[in-house]
Parts: structure tokens; sequence; C-alpha cells
């Protein structure tokens, strides 16, 4: 198994500024060419600490990958940590200087005395390519160790990773390992739980990981980086897995999004749907719109946050939202019924509930919230209570509809 480090290099990182992106785009890279990424670090613009960083990952890996650190100006010192950490001078290539200079013809820009310092390589490296700025990269491979530094802006690493560095690798590095790799969703069930479950069997055949989202699902993660055909004897340790989770009743899908789940199957039963939206605010209907072919199913919604707009649009009686309040399997039943009769749609989904962090009480606190799935004309009334802050309870709540949807037209699949 050949494995990596990432070594993200800014101080804008390391003081929060923006997001490490680049890192979760390599992880990703590499995990398609079976490559495993044991280390992934941030480190600031300053020598001592890149040469620590390489210190602490060198002899543990079999390629580091950089970014940042390859500008013109005075902390961009990548070159130089690896210069330092490898006991070598950096070595100026007058070919790469004029690849350089003709970029900046192009852009119409004249090169400043400090960009000359980009045309600086470690000895027996290769320049990488960019098309879309003045950094080149730098390759070096050196059983058994290869080496890559790509520049930092995420417009120009990603195309000369992909156009460049990868076919690179194929060439110099055996990357015959494969990776087997299934991932599945289970839906309203806790981590511990889920993992309790899971434990019923034991394997050394697969790495096994369960990742909880703030959406309200976990993934399960069953992998094994292999070189021998074993593929359907890992398959086969899967459907375990799977006899576990059937035998509990636990609820569970491929690893797509459930709304994208939900458009497909719509598709299939030629039905469509419509929703009444209240605590969710037009949320459950952008869920579904993000994909091609909505149109297709989607008949259209109501955000009617408003006690006034239940009323005159749905036709929520006001008697109803006096006495029971808005957030009622009362109230959510005849906003399903009123969105049917407008809709004309095969499902009639309404929800209604309270996502904080004000307007909880004793008897209907924070996170209390009423769903009502009118589906081919037959009405269920849910009620979930959630936990969370404001954001991650509206999370959850689009994730509960679009699961129950989910099982609802998988039944009639079946």
């Amino acid at each position: 198994m050949i494995k990596a480090a990432i070594l993200t290099i800014g101080t804008e990182i390391m003081e929060g500024q923006i997001d490490d992106t680049n890192a979760t785009f390599l992880c990703q890279t590499l995990l398609n060419q079976a490559i495993k990424v044991i280390y992934r670090m941030n480190v600031e613009d300053k020598l001592e600490n890149i040469c620590l960083a390489l210190e602490f990952v060198y002899d543990q890996v079999d390629i580091i990958i950089t970014t940042g650190g390859l500008g013109p100006t005075d902390d961009d010192l990548t070159r130089e940590a690896f210069a330092r950490f490898l006991k070598t001078q950096l070595v100026y290539d007058e070919h790469l200087w004029q690849d350089i200079t003709r970029f900046f013809n192009k852009i119409k820009y004249k090169p400043a005395y400090n960009n000359k310092k980009q045309a600086y390589l470690l000895p027996g490296s290769q320049a990488i390519p960019n098309k879309n700025g003045t950094a080149p990269g730098i390759y070096l491979h050196q059983p058994p160790k290869t080496i890559i530094l790509l520049p930092g802006p995420p417009a120009e690493n990603q195309p000369m990773m992909n156009h460049w560095v990868i076919k690179k690798m194929h060439k110099d590095i055996d990357l015959t390992t494969k990776l087997y790799k299934k991932i599945f969703r289970v839906y309203n069930l806790g981590e511990s739980n889920l993992t309790k479950l899971l434990n019923q069997y034991q394997t050394d055949q697969l790495e096994i990981g369960t990742y909880f989202s703030q959406k309200g699902w976990i993934d399960i993660h069953f992998s094994r980086y292999y070189h021998e055909n074993i593929y359907e004897v890992l398959d086969k340790e899967v459907e375990k897995y799977f006899h576990i989770l059937k035998e509990n009743q636990i609820n569970f899908s491929e690893a797509k999004d459930i709304a994208l789940l939900v458009l497909e199957k719509l598709k299939e039963l030629k039905k469509t749907i419509a929703f009444a939206e209240s605590i969710t605010g037009g949320h459950l209907s952008a869920e579904l719109v993000r994909y091609s072919g909505a149109s297709q199913v989607f008949a259209g919604a109501f955000v009617t946050y408003s006690n006034d707009l239940k009323e005159k649009i749905l036709g929520v009686n006001k008697e109803t939202l006096k006495n029971y309040g808005a957030v009622s399997d009362q109230t959510v039943s005849e906003m399903a019924k009123g969105l049917a009769a407008k809709s004309a749609a095969d499902y009639n989904i309404a929800i209604s509930g309270i996502a904080g962090p004000d307007g909880g009480s004793e008897e209907k606190p924070v996170g209390t919230v009423y769903f009502g799935f009118n589906f081919n004309n037959e009405m269920k009334i849910l009620k979930h209570q959630f936990i969370g802050h404001r954001q991650r309870i509206i999370n959850k709540c689009i994730t509960y509809v679009y699961h129950e949807i989910y099982q609802q037209l998988c039944s009639e699949l079946s």
C-alpha cells in the first residue's frame, strides 16, 4: 500500500482566514488512485515549522504533497524548506524562467525581480507546468520517495494534479494496489447503537468506519486495500453486515443524497410531489430542485411560515390554529389536505415545528416537529423531537422527510 502525507502551507490557513480545501481535494484524488493518506497537516509559512513537519512525516510515507508557498514573496518558503531539509541547494533553471516570462507576456504583465525565485528547482526534479498561474510546481522522484510541490490556488493546483501529476505518478510508482470501498447510509439511528449492532460480526477482511453527518444520517464505510482479486470475498463480508441491519429493521440506502434517491424513485413510479413548508422555510423544495429532472416530479411548494398564510393559502381553520397551535398534528393534517387540493400531486407533505432557540414551551420544547404525509390521499401524521441548534434541527427535519418519502416509494416498488 502506498502511503502519503499532505502538507498545506499558509499562515492564512492557520489564522482561520481561509479553509483548507486543497487537502480535501488531494485526499479524494489520491483515494481514487488507491493511495492512502495517513497525515494531513497545516503549517504556517515559517522555514523551521515546515522542516519540522517534514521531519515528522518523511520516514513514514512514500509520497509527500504540499500546496502553497511557491509564490515570489519573502514568506513563500516551501522550496527553501525542502532544500534545507534535504540538505541541498536550489538550482536555477533558465528555460523555466523563460516559460514564466512568456506567461507574464500573455497576460500583459511585466514580471518583478522577485518572480525569478519561482524558476528555482530542487536538484533532479522536474517543473510541473502551470497553465493558470506564474508558480510552476516541483516534482521530485527519488525512490522510495516522491515529493510534489504545488501552488496554493485551487484553480492552479487542481489541473496540475489531474492533468500532469497523476500521469507522472503512474509512470514512476507501482500503483497496482486496488481499493475496495462501499459506502451505505443509515437513517434514524444513533452512532453508538449502530456500532453495537455492527460489532455482532467481527471480520479482519475489512476496515469499517462509521461517520455521523450533521444532516442526521450515518455513513458506514467498508474498505480494503488489496492486490489479489478478492472483490467477491469482500462483497460476501459486506452482505453479512447487511443481514444484521435488515434483521434489526434498520433502514439504509446507497450513499447518495436522499433527495436525489427520492427524485429517482418518483421518476420510476411516474409520481409527483408537493410541499407545504413552515419550519424548513423552502429548504425541502430547494433540496429537490438542485437536481436535473426535478420538473418531471415536483409540482411545487408553499412556504406558509405565518399562521395568516396557513389560513389563506392552505385553508387551515382559524379555530385549529387557536386551539392547537401551528405546531400540532391537527394543523399539519389540514396543511397537507389543503396542499393536496391545490397541487393535485400524488404525494403532499406538510411540516411545522419549532427550530429555536426561542419559541419553545414545556409542552412543546424547541425541536418539536409535526409532519403530515399525504401519500395517494392516505394521511399519516408523525411527530419527532429533534435536538441541536437551529440549523441542525432544520437539517434533520429535511432528512427525516425525505427518508419517510423514500421508504414509501420503496414499498410501492417492492
